[in-house]
């Protein structure tokens, strides 16, 4: 740590979540427990094992004896995790077409048996062009957004990044 606030780089081991604090119980390689806090936004939910991986962090002064970090989900990412083996609840990958156009990547992915979740479009004609083309449900990011903060994820569909 460089001023006892903020560091550069730290790998946690994940031991367990807590939803109802909003926090990540965590543990440094050395075995130093560490609450993990994400505010302004959803706790994504962690199997137990995963390394989450955070540079250029903050630490939770309220967290006890100051052994805690917060992430602040509205901000720049500056985390990403991965589970540790297959022994652990493992996750299936989720894709997600930015800049989607008329859906060219997810068919392509289709030829590996692989399906994106959403699509992003800023563009309502092409949105609608693509979602007739896919036969995915249009909705608004605003609409996947609010779903996300009550914890529903969304069902394969074109999303609408812009105005109308």
């Amino acid at each position: 740590m460089r001023d006892g606030v903020h560091g550069n780089y730290i790998e946690l081991k994940v031991v367990s979540n807590d939803s109802t604090l909003g926090c990540v119980h965590t543990r440094t390689g050395d075995g130093i427990y560490t609450r993990l806090t994400f505010v302004n936004g959803t706790l994504p939910p962690f199997p137990e094992g995963s390394i989450i991986s955070i540079w250029n962090y903050e630490k939770d002064t309220s967290a006890p004896d100051n052994k805690g970090l917060v992430i602040d989900l509205t901000g720049p990412c500056r985390w990403v995790w991965r589970s540790t083996s297959k022994s652990h609840s493992s996750v299936e990958p989720v894709f997600c077409e930015l800049f989607s156009g008329l859906g060219g990547w997810t068919r392509g992915l289709k030829t590996f048996n692989v399906d994106s979740t959403v699509l992003v479009e800023k563009d309502i004609t092409v949105a609608r062009a693509s979602a007739k083309s896919l036969q995915l449900p249009m909705c608004h990011v605003d609409h996947v957004y609010n779903e996300l903060c009550k914890g529903v994820w969304p069902s394969p569909s074109v999303l609408v990044g812009g105005s109308g």
